[in-house]
């Protein structure tokens, strides 16, 4: 996006979509669920014909409105978006993308670090999204960094792992599987193979018995449970 683009659709609520049905997007997700826990801000890299601009969504701490905040160019004077240098362009990018930074509720927040309730802090994000889709649609590509905590040198540790959704990897590890049609839904079923795996992949996924809600390739209300650690089930 350009910096006017980006002053248009970031700064407005609803903006990406006018008419309300199952398809369309109101293009208000990061707003408000990144803006919302994200006090200190957002801030949006966005490259459109190799041309780079950044915006700053933010919450400001006197008035408590969400919007985009005023910055101050090279000339001093101050706009809603700024040019950005070729040397912050991430090595993904080449003349199309954005990168979107989260700051947190305040500036010295460490926002790579797991929630309190995490089971496997160093790869929490990547547990999260893996758990939180069924499939990855075809010609998309998810990483998420683990291991961030150690040196990037230390490849075998600090890495950027592939997010494959929970469908592959039961499909994988499977000693059998089925659909059953029920009222209204469908549930889809899984007994995994005995072995390792169970135990050595659960810090990246949900490699043991599960269950959940899935719906347009998403997964609901998914709940563990150790009564029989080697059955899953999704239902749509």
């Amino acid at each position: 996006m350009t910096g006017e683009e980006m002053r248009q659709y970031i700064n407005q609520l609803s903006s990406s979509s006018s008419a309300q049905s199952r398809e369309g997007n109101y293009g208000v997700g990061a707003k408000v669920a990144a803006a919302t826990r994200n006090h200190a801000g957002l801030i949006y890299l966005s490259w459109k014909q190799g041309k780079g601009s950044m915006i700053h969504l933010w919450r400001n701490p006197e008035t408590g409105q969400y919007g985009l905040r005023q910055i101050e160019r090279p000339d001093h004077s101050f706009h809603h978006w700024a040019e950005l240098d070729s040397m912050v362009k991430p090595e993904g990018i080449q003349e199309h993308g954005t990168k979107i930074i989260l700051f947190g509720d305040s500036t010295d927040q460490d926002t790579m670090q797991a929630p309190a309730e995490a089971a496997s802090p160093s790869t929490w994000i990547a547990k999260y999204l893996n758990t939180r889709y069924f499939r990855i649609p075809a010609g998309i590509t998810i990483r998420a960094r683990q291991g961030w905590e150690h040196p990037r040198t230390n490849k075998d540790v600090n890495l950027l792992r592939t997010i494959t959704g929970q469908e592959p990897y039961l499909e994988q590890h499977k000693q059998a599987g089925g659909s059953v049609d029920l009222v209204g839904a469908r549930a889809h079923w899984w007994i995994l193979k005995e072995e390792p795996a169970l135990g050595s992949n659960s810090g990246f996924i949900e490699s043991s018995g599960h269950i959940a809600a899935l719906y347009r390739d998403e997964l609901y209300e998914i709940a563990t449970g150790r009564a029989d650690r080697r059955s899953c089930s999704s239902s749509e």
